[in-house]
């Protein structure tokens, strides 16, 4: 599925997060990586909807306001 449109959450505890949204319909699409950002995160759907939960290793970075790519929603146009 198409993932461009989407909104992106910053979380403390991955595992607890997945297993909340699943309790409201999201389905996970799939996990991934950034080892060198120390990020990991998932993508979820619930129908239209998208979702990525996003982790930082160092649960600090939720106070920088300069990180905004925990704290960010993508919204796809087909013209500008």
């Amino acid at each position: 599925k198409n993932m461009k449109s989407h909104f992106a959450i910053a979380v403390i505890d991955l595992d607890k997060s997945i297993k909340f949204y699943q309790k409201l319909g999201f389905k996970l699409l799939g996990k991934w990586q950034h080892p060198e950002h120390q990020l990991h995160g998932v993508n979820m759907d619930r129908k239209d909807l998208f979702l990525e939960l996003i982790h930082h290793a160092d649960n600090n970075q939720y106070s920088y306001p300069d990180n905004l790519i925990s704290l960010h929603i993508a919204v796809e146009v087909d013209n500008i």
